[in-house]
């Protein structure tokens, strides 16, 4: 400790001094602390007698001299500090004071629930039995003196036995913390040789929130619910979760009907206890939640009530829900508000298909508590939030120990930045290596350009545009415009034309400078600037070859070979061009062919009949065409490009014929596939509803009919195509497969066939009697009653009928009572029909004697 004398000085002095090497300040009794610049303390008087400060000296022994000066006031000169000014360093010292055995103590306390008096404790020391103190060492027996322990709000007391200091609150009222505070207590002594010394008491209290709480929540569970499962959580705030001081929490349940149920305090969970029953009826208890940071008021109360219900299964939902959402603000923030982001119902299973509810706890999204929507919240969210937002979505039933949670994540997805690009860039184009500025070297161009493509600007940058859901397009806009140097909105840069004149040739022209501005919408923009070294050729002459190609009517395909492999003996005009292609190309350059124009289908853009290989000329047509149907025929304009610089080397004019061929008939659609032709038709009979006819769309021809069959009972007619029986139908032979052919008379001659089946019906067919079957027969006059006359044996040749179903009867007999026909069946089962004498008959011959007949 240095003591400094400044009897007499007016309170505008000062005190410098200046510390050994290795000495460190520690406190001072002044009514200020110094100023610290290394190893300077400057020290303002305001009134003081004297002061002393205390340091804490080197780790390296021997002699250490400290030197002051003192300023009596303002525009005084300094004079030097005088007295004793030496110290030596001694690893033993001769002398020390109470050595303090637990110090740097941190105390926790909570403002609001500060008592005055009240000890204060710190997290793992239990307020009733372990307060937080300092100890101190005095086994020398030193006395110790009298010591000034206030420390703002606080102090610290001295016990009675004096060896401990306990910090208790000082005033009435929450103390004023700000946060926190870091103190010293100086603790002066006295040696066995009367000399005199302080020990330090330092530590640092820290403000804390009170732990709270819910008052009250209520759980719904089922009755079947299992032992030890979560019933519900509760939040408790206030808890102390520092990376070095972790605050435990004790949960309790206690009164009414806390029996069946416990705590789980690492997650603050209600449970069923292991073997407890439920009734279905509400439970009511009261849980207290206790801190083990020591601090006053470290407990709350809740009230809970556990609504049992009847057994009731649960529901389940995916583990996780994950989304993409894309920046869509213009400057400031990343995604607006209501913001759809995805259906967190997907994937959940409902077996009693109860009411389902949805929540979440994230302050960015919201959930519809009916449809399981999640959007963004009422604010948008801000450029801060970028990357992915981690939150739990709860899907509830109703019984609180059913409910899902899932961990949920979104992915907040900014924009990248617009960044000018050093490498990857198109040809002829370098990047400086200081700055933005792009140069385009020899850019070859024909003297007559006008609205020459350039390059995109696009291609000079990095934009982060579709993949990330912004459909937008940047603007570019040219900031610094030099003619004849443009970007229009589409960021193309732009040869406007070629200056006056350099229309007839100039090499290695640098144009001046065009700055480029480049927006996104959603980042900072950026300029960059871009040069142009500009080389013109000299314009060829147009050269104009007309030519003609044909392709068959219905038919696709190349109509015109590639230019350059055309013969052009006999046409100077297209040898010409041809040559100057070759030309072309022997430089180095390129040659494109563009479709710009046509006639009477070959006319260029959407829906065009004809399409042109820009890199060889063919012309191919892509949608067949009937020749019967146009009326006139197309043409296509070719025109020739150089790549270099777009100037015109030629237009081909292409006269297209499509040639008009024989065409094959075409059966009428809807032709039948099939008929049936009863057996019994005769020959020479024309079938109903069978003229099968086809048509010709080509003009002139006409059709013959004819069967490819040569075994069949059909015939056609050959103008008409009517089909006819030419033979006896025989139903075991159906059904009858018969080709119909349709042939026209056009060069080449054409035919189309068809395909039809006949099925020949059966009809039913009459009975016939035996062959020997009797055709007269006698009897003497007066026959019984009964006496057969004649048997008759009939049979029916349809496959449906049996004999035993044929029926005989008598029709048109001349005496009908007399005789009779009976039905039988013979031994061997057929069916016979017995003529016989029926009952009553009266058969008599003639008075002559002759016979009598009967019919």
């Amino acid at each position: 400790m240095v003591s400094i004398d400044v009897e007499g000085v007016g309170l505008a002095g000062r005190v410098t001094e200046t510390l050994p090497a290795g000495f460190t300040y520690v406190s001072t009794t002044s009514a200020l602390p110094p100023t610290e610049n290394g190893s300077e303390l400057a020290f303002r008087i305001l009134g003081n007698s004297d002061f002393s400060y205390t340091v804490t000296a080197s780790s390296t022994e021997g002699p250490a001299s400290f030197s002051g000066s003192l300023i009596p006031g303002p525009g005084m000169d300094a004079v030097a500090v005088g007295g004793a000014s030496t110290v030596t360093v001694a690893t033993t010292p001769p002398q020390t004071g109470p050595a303090v055995t637990t110090n740097n103590l941190d105390f926790d306390v909570v403002p609001s629930k500060a008592v005055k008096g009240a000890t204060v404790s710190g997290v793992g020391n239990p307020i009733s039995s372990n307060p937080l103190m300092w100890v101190v060492d005095n086994s020398e027996g030193m006395t110790l003196g009298d010591f000034d322990g206030s420390v703002g709000d606080f102090e610290v007391v001295e016990t009675e036995d004096g060896d401990e200091f306990i910090l208790k609150v000082a005033t009435s009222g929450a103390p004023n913390l700000s946060g926190s505070m870091t103190f010293n207590v100086t603790l002066p002594y006295t040696n066995g040789d009367g000399e005199v010394g302080n020990s330090i008491l330092s530590g640092t209290i820290t403000e804390r929130d009170v732990l709270n709480a819910p008052a009250s929540f209520t759980f719904t569970v089922p009755q079947n619910v299992a032992s030890d499962t979560p019933l519900g959580s509760f939040d408790v705030t206030g808890r102390i979760d520092d990376d070095d001081k972790k605050e435990s929490l004790d949960g309790i349940v206690n009164g009414g009907d806390a029996a069946p149920f416990g705590v789980n305090d690492a997650d603050m969970t209600i449970y069923r206890r292991n073997g407890a029953d439920l009734e279905v009826r509400d439970y009511n208890f009261t849980l207290t939640v206790n801190g083990d940071a020591g601090l006053a008021a470290r407990a709350d109360r809740a009230d809970v009530t556990i609504k049992v219900t009847a057994s009731n299964d649960k529901h389940s939902a995916p583990d996780t829900f994950t989304a993409t959402i894309y920046e869509n603000i213009k400057g400031a923030g990343l995604v607006s508000a209501d913001t759809a982001v995805g259906d967190a119902s997907a994937g959940i299973t409902n077996p009693d298909g109860d009411k389902l509810t949805y929540s979440e706890d994230s302050p960015l999204f919201e959930i519809n508590e009916d449809t399981g929507a999640v959007t963004v919240g009422p604010n948008d969210i801000g450029d801060d939030m970028s990357g992915p937002q981690h939150f739990h979505i709860t899907v509830s039933d109703g019984v609180t120990a059913n409910n899902a949670v899932i961990e949920a994540t979104v992915m907040v997805d900014a924009n990248e930045p617009v960044m000018a690009k050093s490498s990857d860039l198109p040809d002829r184009v370098t990047k400086a290596a200081d700055s933005d500025t792009y140069t385009v070297t020899t850019l070859e161009v024909a003297g007559t350009v006008n609205g020459y493509h350039i390059l995109n600007v696009s291609d000079l940058v990095t934009l982060d545009l579709d993949a990330d859901g912004n459909t937008e397009m940047p603007e570019y806009t040219p900031s610094v415009r030099t003619a004849p140097l443009n970007v229009d909105d589409e960021g193309r840069l732009l040869l406007t034309h070629v200056p006056r004149g350099f229309q007839d040739g100039v090499e290695d022209h640098a144009l001046p400078s065009i700055t480029v501005e480049i927006d996104d919408g959603y980042n900072p923009s950026i300029t960059i600037t871009i040069d142009v070294v500009l080389n013109v050729k000299e314009k060829p002459d147009q050269i104009t070859p007309s030519l003609a190609a044909s392709i068959d009517e219905n038919m696709t395909g190349e109509v015109q070979a590639a230019l350059s492999d055309l013969d052009s003996s006999g046409n100077d005009t297209l040898g010409r061009l041809i040559d100057l292609i070759s030309d072309v190309e022997s430089d180095g350059d390129g040659v494109e062919y563009k479709h710009t124009g046509g006639t009477n289908g070959g006319e260029p853009g959407a829906g065009a009949i004809f399409s042109v290989d820009s890199g060889t000329g063919a012309i191919s047509l892509n949608t067949a065409q009937d020749a019967d149907m146009l009326s006139a025929m197309p043409s296509v304009v070719l025109q020739v490009e150089r790549d270099s610089d777009g100037a015109d080397l030629g237009v081909v004019f292409v006269a297209i014929t499509i040639n008009n061929v024989n065409e094959a008939p075409m059966f009428m659609a809807g032709a039948p596939s099939s008929i049936n032709v009863d057996e019994n038709v005769q020959p020479n009979t024309m079938i109903d509803d069978a003229m099968i006819t086809a048509t010709d769309q080509d003009a002139g021809d006409s059709i013959t009919y004819s069967i490819e069959e040569s075994d069949v009972p059909f015939t056609v007619n050959s103008a008409t195509g009517q089909l006819s029986v030419s033979g006896a139908l025989v139903l075991d032979d159906a059904p009858y497969s018969v080709t119909l052919v349709a042939t026209d008379d056009g060069e080449p001659v054409m035919m189309a066939e068809h395909t039809l089946t006949i099925t020949i019906g059966d009809v039913n067919d009459p009975p016939m009697f035996d062959n020997g079957a009797a055709t007269t027969a006698s009897i003497y006059e007066n026959a019984p009653a009964g006496t057969v006359v004649a048997t008759y044996n009939a049979s029916d040749d349809d496959g449906d009928d049996v004999h035993e179903d044929i029926h005989y009867e008598l029709r048109n007999a001349d005496d009908l009572k007399n005789f009779a026909i009976e039905q039988n069946t013979t031994a061997d089962g057929e069916r016979v029909g017995m003529l016989v004498v029926k009952e009553g008959a009266n058969l008599d011959v003639d008075a002559d004697g002759a016979a009598t007949s009967y019919t």
